[in-house]
């Protein structure tokens, strides 16, 4: 499914909208992208060590 420029640039909108940046603290952290993040720094460091 093609997406037009039109329906890109609502979306982003709304997602501006939608978007908080005045939440903090604990329980409003992104352990999700923690967890990728740490994920990949871990494969970055194992890809020179690695057999294969």
């Amino acid at each position: 499914m093609e997406l037009t420029d039109d329906e890109i640039a609502q979306a982003e909108q709304l997602i501006d909208r939608l978007t908080r940046d005045d939440l903090q603290g604990e329980e409003f952290t992104d352990r999700y992208t923690e967890a990728v993040e740490q994920l990949m720094d871990a494969k970055r460091e194992n890809r020179g060590t690695a057999h294969g």
